[in-house]
């Protein structure tokens, strides 16, 4: 699935942006969303915008990792609970 970037006219895949094993905080997200700003000078009527796509893609990955780590500290808990 291609989109394209139109501030930049670049066309992009959701998934060009490897996050695997990369901590949250040293992602670029604004990048990961493909963010756009639109500067009207004609009107005024700036637009911004990102890829609702992506961004539900870095809801689930971040949900994925809380679950692991809730699993995980709850095992942690459970053997010391023995």
């Amino acid at each position: 699935m291609t989109e394209t970037n139109h501030s930049q006219s670049i066309p992009v895949s959701i998934n060009v942006f490897p996050t695997k094993n990369k901590k949250m905080t040293e992602r670029n997200l604004t990048q990961e969303l493909l963010y756009t700003n639109y500067i009207d000078m004609e009107n005024g009527d700036d637009v911004e915008s990102i890829d609702y796509r992506s961004l539900i893609h870095i809801l689930k990955e971040l949900m994925n990792r809380v679950e692991k780590l809730e699993k995980s500290q709850h095992t942690h808990s459970e053997m010391n609970n023995d």
